[in-house]
């Protein structure tokens, strides 16, 4: 059991479609790669990364290879076999834009990773504009000559309830409270309860019910999606 932590949830889900999509004959662009935070991950496992980011974004230009956006890459059509897209959309004015150039970029039968959240605080203010939902996301996909391979969700009631309370902790945490590092202790001990919690509600639904009336349970909480899609 892993305790309630967005990142590493999401991180593990990219990385098991890392294994299942990567192979060392493919070159790999990485739409909005910041710092490149899948490097070491990816290395040796592609024939080519290639980070594709604004030149005048949130992060230095040390881990870009190419400068571009989201909706402009300036490279020919259908020189990638897999497209990354991590928790890059939601920072979008225009997302479907964005949708549309990965489909130009892509190989017929190319690969498009991408995560993004959905039931999130505001982040990176005032660069947070869009949270999109699957529903919405497969009729982008469609629009665009993509199919959806695979879909997985992060989240369930007690995953948000865990997720939130801790974030909401760290507000408090300064002063005499930092110092004493008392925030981040009850942070630990109550993100695990929740975390307990969220598991002991997947096995008592997966003993009365199935797999898909746990889902069925958890994916109006979902926080995360991350999706694979293929370009027809």
């Amino acid at each position: 059991m892993h305790r309630i932590n967005l990142k590493n949830s999401v991180k593990r889900q990219l990385l098991a479609f890392f294994d299942t999509y990567l192979s060392k004959d493919k070159v790999l662009y990485d739409i909005g790669c910041g710092t490149k935070p899948f490097a070491q991950d990816i290395k040796g496992r592609v024939k080519e990364h290639i980070g594709v980011d604004l030149d005048e974004g949130f992060y230095d230009k040390e881990h870009i290879d190419v400068i571009g956006s989201a909706y402009d890459v300036p490279v020919d059509d259908g020189v990638a076999d897999i497209v990354l897209s991590s928790q890059v959309l939601e920072h979008l004015e225009t997302p479907e834009r964005a949708i549309a150039e990965t489909a130009r970029l892509l190989k017929k039968d190319g690969i498009f990773i991408c995560s993004f959240p959905f039931l999130y605080p505001l982040h990176a203010v005032p660069f947070d504009f869009h949270r999109i939902s699957e529903f919405a996301m497969e009729k982008y996909l469609n629009t665009h000559k993509m199919e959806c391979l695979e879909i997985k969700r992060v989240g369930g009631f007690w995953y948000i309830v865990g997720m939130y309370f801790e974030m909401y902790l760290q507000t408090f945490d300064r002063g005499i409270l930092q110092k004493l590092k008392i925030i981040k202790a009850v942070s630990w001990l109550f993100t695990w309860i929740f975390t307990l919690i969220h598991g002991l509600e997947g096995v008592v639904i997966g003993k009365l019910g199935s797999e898909k009336a746990l889902a069925t349970a958890r994916d109006r909480w979902t926080v995360n999606y991350i999706m694979v899609a293929r370009k027809k």
